[in-house]
């Protein structure tokens, strides 16, 4: 049996070992964002529809995250509903990206140096009307507290309960991703399609922040 000598430990305990303590990788493969089959991407690739390995300076808004995709530049219907605590601003950074696909005034296909025509339909649909969604790019203070929400609340806990979920705070707002997982066919994924961070089928997502 090989041994590692530092250690002591057979190559076999330490496999194991780590076999036990890794959890299972994050996929877009075969998630509702996996674009490989569709006829509009050309690319033979996953990733490259949203992002570029080396970015040649292009400009859209500086975004960050190497971002492939046309960004949307529409202004949109926001959220009408009772008085909030905090104004809302028109959507902003993770959101905007989400929504240069999911408003329908981006083409799919628009990524990289390619102005596309292929744009989305169906549910995935939303519009440039948000005035009856939930409030996105909005800042979230709790009782007085700091910004950052991270006195309470863990972003990246998987501790669960109120005070320490998977729903991501984004420089202290609310934002797309902060229910949704863009990247990962193994979270809460009913039907393959909302990719949701946790679990709402008794509205145990909507409970995370809206404890009643």
């Amino acid at each position: 049996m090989n041994w590692f000598p530092a250690r002591g430990l057979p190559v076999a305990v330490m496999l194991l070992t780590l076999s036990w303590v890794s959890p299972a990788p994050a996929e877009i493969v075969g998630s509702a964002h996996d674009f490989l089959q569709k006829g509009w991407n050309t690319t033979g690739e996953v990733c490259a529809t949203c992002h570029v390995s080396h970015d040649a300076g292009r400009d859209l808004g500086s975004v960050g995250l190497l971002w492939n995709h046309g960004l949307s530049t529409a202004t949109y219907d926001i959220y009408q509903g009772f008085a909030l605590e905090n104004p809302i601003d028109q959507p902003l950074g993770p959101s905007k990206m989400c929504l240069g696909c999911h408003d329908g005034t981006v083409a799919l296909d628009s990524f990289g140096p390619v102005d596309g025509s292929t744009f989305i339909s169906g549910d995935a649909f939303l519009g440039t009307d948000l005035s009856a969604t939930h409030p996105i790019s909005i800042q979230w203070t709790h009782r007085g507290g700091s910004r950052d929400c991270q006195g309470c609340h863990t972003p990246h806990s998987g501790s669960g309960g109120m005070f320490g979920g998977p729903l991501k705070f984004i420089e202290g707002r609310v934002e797309c991703p902060t229910c949704h997982e863009p990247h990962n066919d193994l979270v809460y994924n009913p039907g393959g399609a909302y990719l949701l961070r946790l679990d709402n089928s008794t509205s145990g997502l909507c409970r995370h922040c809206h404890g009643k």
